[in-house]
């Protein structure tokens, strides 16, 4: 498999089970099954695994923690793997578990047991979140969320947050960063490192929707409320206890932010519950589905050549998502910003494709950013 499919990272979809059901899912055409470890580890051997390091995504991966913990288990105490290997391979799966939050209270002692971080999806105050994050009831779980976070923090359960901007919430997006910062404050992991406070927002702290429809109107008021948000941040008494410099840094980390590199393909594979790998695992559980491989029996690890193009489509090209401004230096290759590929195949069968107004968006930034650091006495290289 290593051969025909070179990857340092493989993404195992576990579950396809969810107990939300979000407006902006890319998953709606899920089955609802779910992944067996021992089924799975049949088709890895016991030798070296075709790929450095693996991580868990879903569904909601907290429904199916029992692959989590076989998982583990299998590989600290593989005979054949020496103990740097087994630590790479297991803080892949444990350090950054992203998940909605709703059911953790119930896993406490899994999570502390295999020290497992978390990354828990969140979109800002639960008006803005519970608008798009709701059950198969139309149920909010802001609170239970909430009351699932607290537990994190009396058991010591390392977490992050991170949300989804849907163009429904431009209008909103400086109280969402009120929010996020907030929320921070009161993170251990922010809290004790002034340097990880500073950054809170140069990362990726939350994911612009790709597929929604923007207008003149909607770019007017995004750009609007990313100044009041970098007004709040230099100017909100959350930061009274922290200087000028701290309160700049994390204004300059979220004009600067650098957004993360789509490895579609490139570096990364996706694994379905069937087995099948995918360049993106947006592409499992859609309805324009390419498997590049499938490791099933029945077809060993013959390449399924259909898809094969689409690979060389996407891994052809650096995408960044999630930045406002293009500080990112690419020798060589397709580069876009804030756009996925294979939402592209799915929408107009071009993965380089960009909608008109989103190419506004993006121009408007690109000229709106430096203007705006101008104005607020903000060094963008800081």
């Amino acid at each position: 498999m290593k051969e025909i499919l070179p990857s340092r990272t493989a993404e195992i979809l576990v579950t396809q089970k969810c107990n939300l059901n979000c407006s902006y899912c890319f998953e709606k055409h899920k089955n609802g099954k779910s992944l067996d470890f021992t089924e799975f580890r049949k088709h890895l051997g016991d030798g070296v695994l075709p790929f450095e390091s693996f991580y868990i995504f879903g569904g909601e991966p907290t429904l199916n923690m029992k692959f989590i913990e076989d998982a583990v288990e299998w590989i600290t105490h593989n005979p054949k793997w020496d103990d740097e290997y087994k630590r790479k391979l297991t803080h892949s799966i444990c350090s950054n578990l992203i998940t909605n939050g709703v059911a953790l209270e119930g896993i406490i002692p899994i999570l502390k047991r295999y020290h497992i971080g978390l990354q828990i999806s969140l979109d800002g105050p639960e008006d803005i979140n519970d608008a798009c994050r709701k059950d198969h009831a139309g149920n909010g779980h802001f609170q239970q969320i909430m009351h699932n976070i607290e537990l994190c923090k009396e058991n010591g359960i390392p977490y992050t947050i991170h949300g989804a901007i849907a163009k429904n919430n431009y209008k909103n997006f400086s109280r969402i960063v009120e929010w996020f910062l907030q929320m921070a404050l009161e993170n251990p992991v922010y809290r004790n490192d002034i340097n990880m406070l500073e950054n809170v927002f140069r990362n990726n702290f939350a994911q612009i929707v790709f597929e929604d429809d923007i207008t003149d109107e909607d770019i007017d008021i995004f750009l609007k409320e990313l100044y009041n948000a970098v007004k709040l941040i230099l100017e909100t008494p959350l930061l009274n206890d922290y200087s000028i410099h701290t309160r700049k840094r994390i204004a300059v980390g979220l004009l600067n932010r650098r957004g993360g590199i789509c490895s579609a393909g490139q570096t990364m594979f996706s694994y379905d519950e069937s087995f099948r790998a995918f360049p993106c695992h947006r592409m499992t559980t859609n309805e324009v589905r390419h498997p590049l491989l499938s490791l099933d029996e029945e077809n060993g690890h013959k390449p399924d050549w259909s898809g094969y193009k689409l690979y060389q489509d996407v891994a052809r090209g650096h995408v960044m998502y999630g930045a406002f401004y293009d500080n990112h230096d690419f020798q060589g290759g397709a580069y876009f910003v804030n756009w996925c590929p294979v939402t592209n195949m799915e929408v107009s069968g071009d993965p380089f494709y960009l909608p008109p107004k989103h190419n506004v968006l993006i121009a408007e930034l690109q000229r709106f950013v430096p203007q705006l650091a101008e104005y607020f006495d903000l060094n963008l290289a800081m």
